[in-house]
């Protein structure tokens, strides 16, 4: 097309185990992760276990290029899903990118992030604000631009990843929705929902970052409640929510501390405890919008 290839990703013969013959020192679980340092940085090497298979990805130092291997009887496609995912928060990692575990959606011109750890019910929230007139920005990784003096977050792809329980109260129909895997009785459960282009953002953008939502299930709550959340927690709080922070050396970590301290500094910070039952999806997305409001 003769546009520029931004990262190359290199997919080696299938049950090829390692890409670059180097030093590899092993991470922090849970995810199998090795480090290799060399005169220009580090490279990071990432194993899946996708029960009987396994996927590898090496990122180099940089972030310019990924090797992908895989074990024989596993297909590309699914490979691709982890490449799409945490493979490349940690290439943006590698690039000098802060990234929050959040949805973010612009609502009426306000851009939101919707903070939490995984099931915490942040894809059904954000579903729930798109289907109130909501953009989506991006579904699970909020990307921190490193361009604005104030926080802001990059663009990403239009779709959703949502439960079962998440598809049958919000979109209806689970069976209906496209499937992340082609094994899906041996991956977790989850299938994508496609935004619809008139409710997403055009990619490649930044949208400077106007509040963050800390989503937090509480099963002895009855209704969805709104607390501030002062600067210095909100810190210790949003560092404890970043995306593959285990796959992070130190200098990221530093980054990372620095980033957020900024936002934590100048964007309002609200918990936002809702009921574990999802029938609660619509007033938590109304308490969101009421909060919006009261913004200004």
């Amino acid at each position: 097309t003769g546009s520029t290839v931004d990262v190359a990703v290199e997919a080696l013969t299938p049950g090829t185990l390692t890409a670059r013959d180097l030093e590899w020192v092993m991470t922090d679980p849970p995810i199998t992760m090795w480090r290799a340092y060399t005169e220009h940085g580090s490279c990071l090497r990432l194993r899946y276990a996708l029960e009987p298979e396994w996927a590898e990805f090496v990122i180099d130092e940089r972030g310019d290029s990924v090797w992908v291997s895989r074990a024989d009887g596993i297909a590309f496609k699914e490979v691709a899903e982890l490449l799409l995912g945490p493979v490349f928060s940690c290439v943006l990692a590698h690039r000098g990118f802060t990234c929050l575990h959040a949805a973010t959606v612009n609502v009426a011109g306000r851009v939101v992030a919707i903070a939490g750890s995984s099931g915490a019910g942040k894809s059904t929230t954000a579903l729930g604000l798109v289907k109130h007139g909501g953009a989506l920005i991006a579904d699970d990784v909020a990307v921190l631009s490193q361009d604005h003096s104030a926080p802001a977050v990059r663009s990403g792809a239009p779709r959703l990843r949502v439960r079962p329980d998440s598809a049958a109260s919000l979109v209806g129909s689970y069976a209906a929705l496209d499937p992340m895997w082609i094994h899906e009785e041996r991956r977790p459960q989850k299938r994508y929902v496609h935004v619809d282009e008139s409710t997403a953002v055009a990619d490649n953008t930044t949208w400077p970052l106007d509040v963050v939502y800390l989503l937090t299930p509480d099963d002895e709550c009855a209704t969805p409640t709104l607390t501030p959340v002062r600067p210095t927690e909100a810190l210790s709080r949003l560092m404890a929510h970043r995306h593959m922070a285990t796959a992070l050396d130190a200098a990221a970590h530093r980054r990372d501390f620095q980033k957020i301290a900024q936002v934590a500094e100048s964007v309002p910070v609200r918990e936002l405890t809702r009921p574990e039952d999802l029938a609660s999806a619509p007033d938590t997305v109304a308490a969101i919008l009421s909060d919006l409001e009261q913004l200004g």
